[in-house]
């Protein structure tokens, strides 16, 4: 095939209800001989839709995340005055902070709207002991979102 072949090849052709439509440029050069680069290929035209737009802030949700500053995982914590704080989640109406045993007991249970929470004076850790905490978001709609849980152990008195 020779070179006016090919461009009559890519060429628009007439097709039903006055549209127009290319053929392939890949699947006429690949008939034709030898691999061409993608380089050297016509670029396919692009555009933004709202469909594509929608479907961008859907993945950026999806990918809110609600993580905690502190304490990080493994840390060892005063067995008193211990102070959780985490990044905010936008939109959120408030947070809910529990801790439990590594049985599962709960510890202690609180609700703030700011970005951290100290743990009341009436509660004091075991020293030694192994506990979890994770906070939850409550988003609008009913929706919430829940932070990794954290593991920690309280310090021994010095």
């Amino acid at each position: 095939m020779d070179e006016k072949q090919l461009r009559n090849l890519l060429r628009p052709q007439k097709a039903p209800a006055a549209r127009r439509s290319w053929r392939c440029a890949e699947e006429a050069l690949l008939s034709v001989g030898p691999p061409v680069p993608a380089s050297s290929l016509p670029a396919a035209p692009t555009a933004r839709t709202p469909a594509t737009s929608r479907t961008i802030r859907k993945e950026q949700r999806k990918a809110a995340v609600l993580q905690l500053i502190f304490p990080r995982e493994g840390s060892v914590l005063p067995h008193s005055e211990v102070e959780f704080r985490w990044k905010s989640v936008r939109g959120s109406h408030f947070y809910e902070i529990r801790v439990v045993t590594a049985e599962g007991d709960v510890v202690w249970e609180g609700r703030v709207e700011t970005t951290r929470a100290r743990l009341p004076d009436n509660i004091e850790l075991v020293p030694g002991r192994e506990y979890f905490v994770s906070v939850r978001a409550y988003l609008p709609e009913g929706k919430t979102l829940k932070s990794p849980t954290v593991r920690f152990r309280a310090r021994q008195p010095s």
